[in-house]
């Protein structure tokens, strides 16, 4: 069982993850943070966005409640 100082230490982050065919790469995007970081392939470009949360670990814990993304997909019909 972990103890409360434990679970401090964790935050829960959303990542977005975009292929890019012409560049054989793909993008990440992390909401909470407003960044976002490439990676050749998809562990890569996970990797990545990890290392970039860690590196804004300060700003993300002050902030990752206040912007909690709102996800939607839509379906839109063309005539």
């Amino acid at each position: 069982m972990q103890t409360a100082a434990e679970n401090s230490n964790k935050v829960s982050i959303t990542l977005l993850f975009e292929g890019n065919q012409h560049d054989s790469n793909y993008s990440v995007y992390i909401p909470e943070l407003r960044l976002g970081v490439i990676g050749d392939t998809l562990e890569e470009a996970r990797e990545n966005a990890i290392d970039l949360a860690k590196m804004e670990q300060t700003r993300l814990r002050k902030t990752c409640k206040e912007n909690e993304p709102i996800i939607e997909r839509l379906e839109i019909d063309f005539e």
